[in-house]
Parts: C-alpha cells; structure tokens; sequence
C-alpha cells in the first residue's frame, strides 16, 4: 500500500522510488558548481569483493557504478557536501 513505505531500506540491489511530481517540492536545476562537480564523477567498471571471494574473479559480475569515496573527495574540492544530496548517504567507513 503507497501509504505504508518503508523510511530506510539497507539492500545490496537496487529500490524503485516514486518519480511523481506531486510528491515533490522546490524542484529547480542544478547549479553550475553542482554541475561541475558532478561532471568530475566517472562511472567505474568493477567486481564485489564478495562475489569474487565466492566465484573466483573469472566468474564473477562485472558493475558499473560511481564510486562514493571518489564522489565524496570531488564535492569537497568544490566546496560541496556531497552528504547533501540524496544521491550519497553514508552510516560510516572502516
């Protein structure tokens, strides 16, 4: 039921999210410095230290993804908290 959504949900595939407009607010564009930053950000190919530990790193999968500590590291060169923005979130790091 729409009205019954979790707050947080820690998972190792991905959620679905609404994209409806009325469930949003104060929707602008992003900023040039934003942009720039964001800009710096390269998708990076890898493989799950879990997986390859179970498969052997001929088997297992290859992703593709950012990579937060290098997300983490450009926001800040620019000045920005890259905590900010819903697309980073962190409990914390070893």
């Amino acid at each position: 039921m729409p009205s019954f959504k979790f707050t947080t949900l820690y998972a190792t595939t991905g959620t679905i999210n609404t994209s409806d407009e009325r469930a949003k607010s104060n929707i602008t564009n992003y900023s040039d410095e934003v942009l720039d930053a964001w800009g710096e950000v390269d998708w990076q190919q890898y493989q799950l230290n879990a997986s390859i530990e179970e498969k052997g790193s001929e088997n297992a999968r290859l992703h593709t993804g950012i990579i937060a500590q290098r997300v983490l590291d450009i926001f800040k060169k620019h000045n920005l908290d890259a905590t900010r923005y819903a697309f980073f979130c962190h409990d914390t790091w070893e």
